[in-house]
């Protein structure tokens, strides 16, 4: 199974999508656009890899429970998106600004059931409320046949865009709906935003097999020659990229004509000065220095905005002279381009307002969409809880769905913290196989053999029988999404180590793994190797690159897996961890998903019990060297 696919969903009919070059000029409304006075400020509201949170959701981006709704804590989905934009548009009028733009970066579809049901049609509703101004492609968008995504995009009021680096020629189910560009016009001053995506959505989503996806650069570069060729007098170019914080800084870098980079897929949490913060649960008494350690706020991985400075150049052979110069030389200027992202899950909204003339911001900041228990709370819009209410009921009905069978229990909870389980297992290797069938991913960076995931990853146990999607997302309400990195085998070590290091406080951290076997006793971590399908095992090497399939939330460093933070991506962002199981209880039915046994497994184990047999070198050889 590739990342992306859904096996219920591959019998919708294949559609085809054209690109359409052309740019689009927006015309908008008065109140949106007209420039009040003589104010040069763009004031620009921006979200990013909401993944579908239609409804309020819990501090860790979960399915909000009635005890944390009761408890003031539940935060984000799109009523408290529409507040926060209106607030913006509100604060842009009263400051007579030159205009506001709302604007979305893609990755609106995944991540819950309303997609199951609505197939972006919920969310396009609700968009068109909220009213952004335009909206470019996620690589999540393709989860879908390219037919529910033309019927998403033709529902949309807004321009989507995307095609800066997309060749759809093959698709022209899609004919005229992608663009290159969207132009807007505020008083004297003409503003335009591009759009790109990620070029490994060509293997990160099944049903964009039929679209190339262009390298970015060379695409961005060519996206604006044309633009200013139709648009010469353009004042200021924002650039929506949905391929990541890192490419994102390296797009900046040689691309200084995009004047600031709003960005996604990789849900990077971004904030002023680096800092911790702000507290989405007040409950826990949190302040700055300790919030993040208290599981009350969140840790940056860079600045709101950051800033990154490179050379504009003009002139030379053939090209016009920005300032004088010698015939002929090419003259060249200083420029810093700000990169900004919103994080994921509608937990935060960017707000940045931008001078237009001299391309400078004045103002940044993420806004938390915080609940009335956090340092920022934003109350709910009632009229979109209103029309939520009126879509919920066929939601709640497939809660209650069966999506297969087990034909053991599997056991989540605080097992999962102390040992190996077969949960534990089951998902690690579902990481794995998903890496696996990626398309092309193997030729590009190799095999897939290593699956990694924390114990409090799963919280409740799957009775044996028919399994309810409901029951899956209580036992992983995350939505964390499958990824991939690429580790040494020294951060492996490194990583497990810290994974067994907090037994005494049955901390989520406890590592559950395929293609691995690891020795313990207690927080000593007496061995790793790699396993094989066989069951022998082979030398795990500190200096040698592997393959390791996660989730983002641990291979960003969560549950203090620090080391992986500073492995590369390889695959940035899948199908969340239960959409995984769903589709694996789907294709099984009506037979049981394979569960592994730990008793026969053996992946972690721990030399303290009593299971230990010293006469068995192979299997037990490090526990009874120690």
């Amino acid at each position: 199974m590739r990342a992306g696919r859904r096996p219920p969903r591959a019998a919708a009919a294949t559609a085809l999508l054209l690109v359409m070059p052309a740019a689009l000029l927006l015309a908008g409304t008065a109140a949106a656009r007209d420039a009040p006075g003589n104010s040069t400020i763009l004031h620009i509201a921006h979200i990013n890899d909401v993944h579908n949170r239609i409804e309020e959701t819990s501090t860790t981006s979960a399915a909000c429970g009635p005890e944390q709704r009761e408890a003031g804590l539940c935060l984000g989905g799109w009523a408290r998106i529409a507040t926060a934009v209106d607030w913006a548009r509100k604060a842009a009028k009263k400051e007579k600004a030159a205009g506001f733009l709302f604007l979305d970066v893609g990755d609106q579809f995944d991540g819950t059931l309303w997609d199951i049901v609505y197939k972006g049609q919920a969310t396009a509703r609700l968009q068109n409320i909220v009213k952004p101004d335009a909206m470019t492609l996620g690589n999540h968008e393709f989860s879908f046949p390219p037919k529910v995504l033309a019927e998403y995009i033709k529902k949309l009021k807004a321009p989507m865009l995307g095609a800066c680096n997309v060749d759809a020629s093959k698709e022209p189910e899609l004919q005229a709906l992608l663009k290159k560009w969207a132009v807007f016009k505020f008083g004297p001053y003409k503003v335009a935003t591009l759009g790109w995506l990620s070029p490994d959505t060509s293997f990160l989503q099944l049903e964009a097999e039929n679209i190339t996806f262009n390298e970015v650069v060379p695409s961005v570069k060519k996206c604006i020659k044309e633009l200013k060729a139709e648009h010469p007098d353009v004042d200021l170019i924002i650039g929506m990229s949905h391929t990541g914080y890192n490419y994102d800084l390296a797009t900046a870098k040689a691309v200084p004509e995009l004047d600031i980079i709003l960005g996604g897929h990789s849900h990077s949490y971004l904030n002023n000065g680096n800092t911790t913060g702000p507290i989405f649960d007040m409950t826990k008494g949190a302040n700055a220095e300790d919030c993040y350690k208290l599981g009350a706020c969140d840790m940056p991985v860079g600045l709101f905005p950051t800033m990154i400075t490179g050379k504009v150049c003009s002139g030379g052979a053939g090209g016009a002279k920005e300032a004088a110069g010698p015939e002929g030389a090419a003259s060249c200027r200083i420029k810093t381009v700000p990169v900004v992202q919103a994080y994921y899950a509608s937990k935060y909204l960017g707000h940045v307002k931008i001078d237009i003339p001299t391309k400078r911001l004045v103002s940044q900041r993420p806004m938390l969409l915080g609940g009335a228990k956090s340092s920022n709370p934003v109350p709910e819009d009632p009229s979109i809880l209103k029309v939520i209410k009126e879509m919920a009921g066929p939601v709640a009905k497939l809660r209650d769905r069966t999506a297969g069978e087990s034909n053991v229990t599997l056991i989540g909870g605080n097992p999962g913290r102390q040992g190996e389980t077969n949960f534990g297992d089951y998902v690690a290797d579902l990481f794995v196989r998903a890496g696996q069938e990626l398309t092309d991913f193997e030729e590009k960076y190799g095999l897939v053999k290593i699956g990694i995931l924390t114990g409090g990853n799963i919280r409740s146990d799957v009775d044996k029988g028919d399994v309810t999607y409901g029951e899956v997302l209580t036992a992983m309400p995350f939505g964390n999404t499958f990824a991939i990195k690429a580790a040494t085998g020294a951060q492996l070590r490194s990583a497990l180590a810290r994974g067994i290091s907090d037994l005494a406080n049955n901390a989520g951290r406890f590592p559950q793994i395929s293609g691995l076997r690891m020795w313990h006793r207690g927080t000593k971590l007496l061995g790793v190797e790699l396993l094989n399908p066989d069951g022998s095992t082979s030398p795990l090497e500190d200096g040698k690159s592997y393959n390791v399939a996660s989730s983002t939330y641990t291979l960003s460093g969560g549950d203090d897996y620090s080391e992986f933070a500073k492995a590369p991506y390889l695959f940035p962002s899948g199908p969340a961890m239960e959409q995984l199981m769903m589709d694996d209880l789907q294709r099984a039915a009506p037979n049981s998903i394979k569960v592994p046994d730990p008793a026969k497994e053996r992946r972690v184990i721990n030399c303290a019990m009593p299971y230990v047999d010293c006469a068995n070198e192979k299997l037990f050889g490090p526990c009874c060297r120690d």
